[in-house]
């Protein structure tokens, strides 16, 4: 038992290294990719800062041609923080907006909905 003890000894220590190798592969993958993602952000901050992506509010209003048909499911939203979240409720199986005029207040699914209520 001790000769093979022994002759794992070395094994041992090279398993170590290619654990502690490895290791540090991964760190640098994760910080390639926390770069990549910062970078992604700060590119979509500027575009929202630029004006590049419409607001909610002027794609509802009809200020942005080329939404008349689309399902609120179909369109990505992002918050100034350049994060990405779906409207409506977090739990919902759909995308949804709900409108109000002070007395009533109906969920719309679609932007020619929205722009109807609007």
């Amino acid at each position: 038992m001790r000769a093979l003890e022994k002759e794992a000894l070395p094994l041992q220590a090279q398993v170590d290294d290619l654990r502690a190798r490895a290791q540090v592969i991964r760190t640098e993958l994760r910080r390639r990719a926390r770069v990549e993602q910062l970078s992604a952000r700060q590119a979509s901050r500027a575009r929202l800062a630029g004006g590049e992506l419409p607001a909610i509010e002027d794609v509802v209003a009809g200020a942005v041609p080329g939404f008349d048909s689309a399902g609120l499911d179909d369109l990505r939203f992002m918050r100034e923080s350049a994060t990405e979240v779906r409207v409506g409720y977090a739990s919902a199986s759909r995308q949804s907006l709900s409108l109000t005029d002070g007395a009533a207040t109906e969920e719309v699914f679609d932007i020619a909905a929205a722009r109807e209520l609007w």
